[in-house]
């Protein structure tokens, strides 16, 4: 797994699709719009909206994982304490093709 990777998680019965922003033992923070792992800044021209809220500074267990959606206006990912960091086991896979919209369709980088 590496990051910018699109997983499918299973969590409280939905299948979600959001991207990794946060592997285990990672220091992940949001303050002022901006996310961070490690202390760096992350680019992230994939977004569409504004990452609302702030976390952290949030460290991720051995088995833990940070998602956050692309449209972060929108998205319930792991910035929403209901959500939270997910455990790997979790996971159902990853995506590797976009068909919606059609204009998009094609191979995720």
């Amino acid at each position: 797994m590496h990051f910018g990777l699109i997983l499918s998680t299973k969590a409280k019965g939905d299948n979600t699709v959001r991207r990794v922003i946060g592997l285990p033992g990672d220091k992940i923070e949001i303050k002022n719009g901006r996310v961070y792992r490690n202390d760096e800044l992350l680019e992230e021209p994939y977004i569409t909206g504004s990452t609302e809220g702030s976390v952290g500074p949030l460290f991720l267990g051995e088995e833990e994982i940070f998602v956050l959606g692309d449209n972060r206006e929108e998205s319930i990912d792991s910035r929403d304490p209901r959500v939270g960091p997910l455990n790997m086991r979790d996971l159902r896979g990853y995506c590797s093709f976009t068909v919606w919209p059609l204009s998009e369709i094609g191979k995720i980088d």
